[in-house]
């Protein structure tokens, strides 16, 4: 498996492991513990390294214990902005800033970044907003590659 397919995987089992635990919450304990685990597998099968592996879980742990998914509020796109992006695009970066995969600021950014980058008649490359929603995560969780936990 080549290293761009396995940056997207983890970045997918992390997000459908936030995604499965707000939707659960206040739900049986034991289904924290059963998401985690199932995650834990993925990232083993997708062979991530243990040092990627425990930046990834060190994020995670902060992102659910700091990030309030009930405070975002997405913005209404830009006319140009809205052409440039497919709905399945949009949908998919309002997801990575809602679960916190992202800020709202790295998601105004990479809108931004996507429309100055296609001329205006143009849509946006589906692949290439995932890619740089993978790319955006990856830079938040490189921060906690040299973290230790007490």
């Amino acid at each position: 498996m080549n290293k761009a397919a396995q940056e997207r995987l983890s970045y997918q089992a992390v997000l459908n492991y936030l995604k499965t635990l707000r939707k659960r919450r206040g739900k049986k304990r034991m289904t924290k513990q059963r998401a985690w685990q199932e995650l834990e597998r993925s990232l083993d099968e997708y062979k991530v390294s243990p040092r990627v592996k425990k930046s990834i879980a060190i994020w995670t742990w902060e992102n659910m214990n700091c990030h309030k998914p009930e405070t975002v509020k997405p913005r209404e796109l830009h006319e140009v902005e809205a052409m440039a992006l497919s709905p399945v695009a949009q949908g998919k970066i309002i997801d990575a800033v809602y679960e916190g995969m992202i800020t709202a600021i790295q998601g105004e950014r990479l809108i931004d970044d996507m429309v100055e980058l296609e001329p205006p008649d143009f849509v946006v490359d589906l692949e290439r907003v995932e890619d740089a929603l993978v790319k955006a995560w990856q830079r938040n969780t490189k921060y906690y590659e040299e973290s230790t936990i007490n």
